[in-house]
């Protein structure tokens, strides 16, 4: 075996070996992001589980929706999309809620005046549901 192939075995040895360490490294710190992300959303729904439902008088004033997409060749795929309602309230402070479900999303009309019933938990807040006045 001459000088060169016993370098380029060496290179190719530790070239893949950084790279096993690189790729094994990023995986251990998306899966333990992940797993603390994961346990902050389960304790915030765990807390806002023990919060009284607010219910105040309101008025719609914008709903805005984001989608997001990713790429898989040359076609693009809808990866998903959030949905979210600002209401101003009877002081004329502002919130913004993300609404889960379309269905109740697409009920909402802007300029609409109702009752909005949410729970709030440390500066966060979560949407329960909104019930439009009688007219």
């Amino acid at each position: 075996m001459s000088v060169w192939e016993t370098l380029i075995s060496v290179l190719a040895i530790l070239f893949f070996g950084m790279l096993f360490f690189l790729l094994g490294g990023a995986i251990v710190v998306l899966v333990v992001y992940s797993v603390k992300t994961g346990r902050k959303a389960i304790a915030l729904r765990k807390q806002f589980a023990f919060c009284p439902i607010l219910t105040a008088t309101v008025r719609v004033l914008s709903k805005t929706s984001n989608t997001s997409y990713t790429r898989s060749g040359t076609r693009t795929v809808n990866v998903g999309s959030s949905y979210y309602v600002s209401f101003e309230f009877q002081d004329r402070s502002r919130k913004n809620f993300w609404i889960v479900d379309v269905a109740v999303f697409n009920t909402i009309v802007e300029n609409e005046i109702g009752a909005l019933s949410y729970k709030e938990y440390e500066g966060n807040t979560l949407f329960v549901g909104f019930r439009p006045q009688a007219q």
